[in-house]
C-alpha cells in the first residue's frame, strides 16, 4: 500500500509541475514490475496528451528528450528525498510514446554496435546519451555475456565503451 502512496505522491507533484508550467493535463500512473530496482517496481507518471497540440508536445519532451529527462530527474529526486537508495521508487515521465519509442530505439542501437564489436573486435563508443539512456543500454548490454558496457567520461561527455568481456580462466 505504501507504494501505491508513493505513487499517487508522484503523481500529484507532476500535476502540480505541469500547471505551474501552464500546461494543465491530467497524468496518469501506474506501477510496474522492474527486476533491476531493489524493490522490485517502478512508477510510471504518464502525461495526458489528447489536449494538447503538437508543438506543446515537443516543447515538453525536448530536443534529445532533455526536457522530459529533467523532469524525470527532478521527479526522481524529490520524490525519494531522505530514503535509502534499496527504499528508492523509480519514476519515469511518458508522453506521447516518447519512452517507448526511444527504447525501441536504444534496442536497436545496442544489436547493432553488439554486432560491430562481435565482428571487428573493436570497442564502440556510444556517446550523447542522457544519464537514464546510458543505464537502459547498460541493462540491454546485460543480455550479452561476451559484452561489457562501461560508463566512462564525466558529466556532460559521460559515454558508454562496449568491448568484447575478457574471457575468465576456468
Amino acid at each position: 500500500m505504501e507504494l501505491q502512496a508513493r505513487l499517487e505522491r508522484g503523481q500529484r507533484w507532476l500535476t502540480q509541475l505541469l500547471d505551474l508550467m501552464a500546461c494543465p493535463v491530467g497524468v496518469g500512473a501506474e506501477l510496474r514490475p522492474d527486476p533491476h530496482a531493489a524493490i522490485g517496481q517502478q512508477g510510471w507518471l504518464t502525461i495526458e496528451d489528447q489536449a494538447l497540440f503538437p508543438d506543446r508536445i515537443q516543447t515538453l519532451i525536448g530536443q534529445g528528450g532533455e526536457v522530459i529527462d529533467a523532469m524525470q530527474f527532478l521527479a526522481n529526486l524529490e520524490l525519494n528525498l531522505g530514503r535509502e537508495p534499496e527504499e528508492n521508487l523509480s519514476f519515469t515521465l511518458e508522453l506521447a510514446g516518447y519512452r517507448q519509442q526511444r527504447l525501441a530505439e536504444l534496442m536497436t542501437l545496442a544489436d547493432t554496435v553488439a554486432e560491430t564489436v562481435r565482428s571487428t573486435g573493436q570497442e564502440q563508443r556510444i556517446e550523447h546519451l542522457s544519464s537514464a539512456e546510458r543505464r537502459q543500454l547498460h541493462q540491454l548490454f546485460d543480455r550479452h555475456p561476451d559484452l561489457e558496457a562501461v560508463g566512462e567520461g564525466r558529466e556532460p561527455h559521460r559515454y558508454l565503451r562496449v568491448s568484447l568481456r575478457a574471457a575468465t580462466p576456468d
